[in-house]
């Protein structure tokens, strides 16, 4: 069903993907953006859509699958994030996020499960109109083209439909895939950062707070721009 948007209409944003149409427009100050070229003609049987609190416990199962995969660039997280109660709560304040165009997260899914998720982190507007991109794989459908496509939906989406100028990505030097996911899409390498702070939160009040922090690193920081307009 197509989100309404805060002006009272139903509008939805078309991507195509081969013969699949995906994503949706969820405010009304973002301009419809076109349908996609990228992978044109290509058969993908996968799909992006933000997630809802009915899919809290398909997330927590593939937190939970994927907890050693996803655990050298992820924070530290307490283990109630892993459950279904904890990703309910996680997908509340996503929507919250992208309701007020902080934060967009969508599922890469296709019929039957989550193969993906996908991440536009750190949005702002203003003169930069930048963001942060970041995207995971299930571990048992990597090396199929999947991260690759998202990252190209992402950043059509961004520099289209909600106008940014800058995406940027991060990976350990270690992660060769991910490097490859970034480079084919467009992206350069522009930095190595040394180490990056990672902070575990809890609730304290109102709002979270970090309660301690470690190190992970080095990455190699990659930028992608939006092509000039005339």
């Amino acid at each position: 069903m197509p989100h309404t948007a805060p002006d009272g209409g139903s509008v939805r944003l078309r991507f195509n993907h081969g013969e699949n149409t995906v994503g949706q427009r969820l405010f009304s100050h973002v301009p419809p953006c076109p349908e996609s070229d990228l992978d044109k003609g290509a058969k993908m049987n996968f799909t992006y859509r933000a997630p809802t609190p009915s899919d809290a416990a398909r997330l927590a199962t593939f937190y939970r699958r994927n907890r050693d995969h996803m655990r050298t660039g992820s924070p530290k997280r307490a283990e109630s994030f892993y459950t279904v109660t904890g990703q309910q709560t996680a997908i509340t304040q996503a929507q919250a996020d992208q309701e007020a165009s902080r934060r967009f997260f969508w599922l890469i899914e296709d019929k039957t499960q989550i193969l993906g998720l996908l991440h536009l982190n750190s949005v702002v507007y203003g003169a930069f109109r930048s963001a942060s991109i970041a995207y995971t794989v299930d571990r048992q459908h990597t090396d199929q083209g999947i991260a690759t496509s998202a990252v190209r939906w992402a950043t059509d989406y961004a520099f289209t439909a909600l106008g940014l100028h800058r995406l940027q990505g991060e990976t350990l030097i270690s992660n060769h895939a991910s490097q490859a996911v970034l480079s084919n899409c467009g992206f350069t390498q522009y930095g190595l950062a040394p180490e990056m702070p990672v902070y575990r939160w809890k609730l304290a009040g109102p709002r979270p707070v970090p309660t301690h922090q470690h190190c992970t690193g080095p990455y190699w920081w990659y930028i992608n721009t939006a092509p000039r307009r005339a």
